[in-house]
């Protein structure tokens, strides 16, 4: 762990284990920095937890810091998507609750700092696997950020030490040997498609976007994805309505489902849904119950 201190109780926490977690046990989210001004994170770790299906949201458990004018309207967005939530402007029991958490947010700009931090530290070690790493991790932060060139500086970076490893373990029957490098610009394709929902991204406009050309991203897409960027947004849109009609707290029904999620042809619309999930949308909408889990239409996606 690096930071903006860290502080020894939670240095102590590197000997620790990973919290046990199994299939539909609790999940554990922690948020920090919101006390020191960073509004966003009560803006959109609320209402992007809110889209999670409700067999999902059921099994979360949310520690969050917030500053005190948020507190009210983070606690009402938690409760109305039955979401349990511990708000708070501090922790004076942080490490204990890090301990415990099964995944982590903060500040963009700190895990940037914390990330610089730990790569001059690997780089004066020289610590490829440690390198490979961070500079992938800075890449996606910095894509995030909007800081296009300084990703690609650093994805590159992480393509060649990931291609020097590849090479000193071609000869080993290992599966890292085996394993293929995405490309940058499908990542990128990937975020504008979603993006975009429920409409769908022209090809020229997925092209520049990514930065590559029409034909490297549809590659791209049928070699990593194993379908077209137009059916990977397809699927999107699927899983969405299929999420929405699995929720029983949602009060929209299947003409309003289709009209949001860009489907013109409600019969048509009703016969890929089965191919898909096994049931017509007014079955599998009858048949829902709260906790079930039900195939995913995008194969991963």
């Amino acid at each position: 762990l690096v930071g903006n201190p860290v502080r020894e109780e939670v240095i102590a926490l590197r000997g620790e284990t990973y919290p046990s977690l199994d299939e539909n046990g609790v999940f554990r989210v922690l948020v920090t920095g919101g006390s020191q001004g960073a509004s966003i994170l009560s803006e959109v770790v609320p209402e992007g937890l809110a889209q999670l299906p409700l067999n999902l949201r059921r099994r979360l458990q949310v520690t969050q810091q917030c500053r005190a004018e948020d507190l009210e309207t983070v606690r009402k967005i938690y409760a109305e998507h039955h979401i349990p939530a511990d708000l708070a402007t501090y922790m004076e029991d942080f490490p204990e609750r890090l301990g415990w958490a099964h995944l982590v947010g903060g500040r963009l700009p700190d895990a940037q700092a914390a990330l610089m931090h730990a790569l001059g530290i690997a780089t004066s070690l020289q610590a490829a696997p440690l390198l490979i790493t961070i500079h992938y991790d800075l890449s996606t932060i910095l894509e995030r950020a909007g800081e296009v060139a300084r990703a690609l500086h650093h994805y590159r970076e992480y393509a060649r030490l990931w291609r020097r490893a590849h090479q000193q373990l071609a000869a080993q029957p290992s599966p890292h040997a085996r394993r293929r490098l995405e490309p940058f610009y499908l990542k990128r394709a990937e975020a504008l498609i979603r993006a975009s929902l429920p409409h769908s991204p022209s090809a020229e406009e997925i092209a520049q976007h990514s930065g590559a050309s029409i034909r490297a991203v549809q590659l791209a897409f049928r070699e990593y994805r194993g379908m077209t960027p137009h059916k990977y947004s397809l699927a999107l849109r699927y899983q969405a309505a299929h999420d929405a009609l699995a929720s029983r707290q949602e009060a929209r029904g299947i003409g309003q489902i289709c009209s949001e999620l860009g489907f013109d042809d409600p019969s048509r619309f009703a016969r890929e849904f089965r191919k898909r999930f096994g049931l017509l949308p007014s079955a599998f909408s009858r048949d829902a119950e709260p906790g079930r889990n039900r195939a995913s239409a995008a194969g991963g996606v």
